[in-house]
C-alpha cells in the first residue's frame, strides 16, 4: 500500500505540473517542456525545448527559443534570442584550490556562483557554454562549441575555447544606431511592420 501510496502522489504531482503548463501556456502562448521549472519566468511567446532543462532562478524574455538538449541555471536572457541545442549556461564548476576537485571536499555545500546575463537578440549556436558571471552584449553571436569565459560586447562574433573575437557583426556607426533603436524593445506589431529594417539595418524603420 505504501508503494502504490506513492505511485499515486508522484501521478498527482506529473498532472498537475502539465496542467499548470498548460494554463502558463493559454495566459502567454508559452510553451516549455517538462523539465523547465514553473517558478521560473518566462516573457510572452517563449520556446522551450522538451529535453531542456530551467532552473527557477532563469528568467527567459520575450520570444526567445531555446533548443534541445540544453540546460540553463542562474542566467537572465534577453527577448528575441535564438539558443541553440546542446547549450549550457552557468553549470557548476569544480574548485581547482582545493586539495581535491571531488566534491566530497565541499561537504553538501554548492559553491555560489555569480549569475550570467544574455542581452536581447543574442545567438548562442550549438553546444556553447557560458560560465558563470558572463556578461553577453545584445546582438551577439557565440560560434559553435565556444566556452564563454569572459564578457562579450555588443554585436560580436566570438568563438573557439576559450572564446575570442573573430569579427564584428556591423560597422561602429551601424551598431551604434541598432543600440539606440533598440527594436527589441518594440511593440509586435511594429516589429512586423518593420520586416526590411530587421533584414537590412540600413533602412529607415516605420
Amino acid at each position: 500500500m505504501g508503494m502504490a501510496r506513492q505511485l499515486l502522489g508522484e501521478y498527482r504531482v506529473r498532472v498537475r505540473a502539465e496542467q499548470e503548463r498548460r494554463a502558463l501556456s493559454l495566459r502567454t502562448g508559452v510553451r516549455i517542456g517538462g523539465q523547465a521549472s514553473l517558478v521560473a519566468e518566462y516573457g510572452e511567446g517563449v520556446r522551450v525545448s522538451s529535453t531542456t532543462i530551467v532552473d527557477d532562478d532563469v528568467s527567459i524574455g520575450d520570444y526567445s527559443y531555446v533548443g534541445y538538449g540544453s540546460s540553463l541555471e542562474n542566467c537572465r536572457i534577453g527577448r528575441y534570442c535564438s539558443i541553440s541545442a546542446g547549450v549550457h549556461v552557468c553549470p557548476g564548476e569544480h574548485v581547482l584550490s582545493y586539495a581535491t576537485t571531488h566534491p566530497v571536499a565541499l561537504n553538501g555545500e554548492e559553491p555560489k556562483r555569480a549569475m550570467v546575463t544574455i542581452g536581447h537578440d543574442v545567438l548562442i549556436s550549438l553546444n556553447v557554454v557560458v560560465l558563470a558571471g558572463v556578461t553577453i552584449g545584445h546582438g551577439e553571436v557565440l560560434g559553435a562549441g565556444a566556452v564563454v569565459a569572459k564578457d562579450v560586447a555588443p554585436y560580436e562574433i566570438v568563438g573557439g575555447v576559450p572564446a575570442r573575437r573573430i569579427d564584428m557583426r556591423f560597422d561602429a556607426d551601424t551598431v551604434a544606431k541598432l543600440l539606440d533603436i533598440s527594436w527589441w524593445d518594440w511593440s509586435r506589431d511594429r516589429v512586423f511592420r518593420n520586416q526590411e529594417f530587421l533584414r537590412n539595418p540600413s533602412e529607415p524603420t516605420a
